[in-house]
């Protein structure tokens, strides 16, 4: 799993890098799911160039309950309780990712009726600043290679 959130992180690089081209506008979908929580890359760029990238990741409750988390349990919470869970799954994962919301990420997490979602996002130079930026067909293939199905 720490292997495939890395590969995600690596994906924001590509945001805001420039080209020239057909101007065509190409969107990928990439999804991977493992243990039940499913993360979807969603890239958008002009030819071969990146320009946009949202990454998700949602985790349901059947996914939690052998962690102890059930909805039962999260409705049960209180506000400030589910506040707190929330934090901690947003803390955990952006460690496990080498994150940080200091450095310009923005991040939202939340327990729903579903379960527990979190999407990060940031500038294109703040991702510039910790990775390499590729092509849309090397982050594609990056990306499939660790695991996502690509459409």
């Amino acid at each position: 799993m720490k292997k495939l959130l890395v590969v995600l992180c690596a994906a924001f690089v590509l945001a805001g890098c420039g080209g020239s081209g057909s101007g065509e506008t190409v969107k990928k979908v990439c999804e991977a799911e493992q243990q039940g929580i499913k993360i979807t890359m969603d890239l958008e760029g002009t030819d071969d160039v990146i320009s946009k990238i949202a990454m998700n990741i949602n985790a349901p409750y059947s996914a939690m309950a052998p962690f102890g988390l059930t909805k039962d349990m999260i409705d049960g919470a209180g506000d400030d309780v589910k506040e707190q869970a929330s934090e901690i799954m947003k803390d955990t994962m952006m460690k496990t990712m080498d994150l940080n919301e200091d450095d310009g990420y923005t991040v939202t997490s939340v327990f729903d009726d579903e379960g527990w979602k979190m999407s990060v996002g940031a500038e294109a130079s703040i991702f510039e600043q910790t990775f390499n930026a590729s092509s849309m067909d090397e982050m594609t293939k990056e990306l499939e290679d660790g695991g996502f199905t690509c459409k």
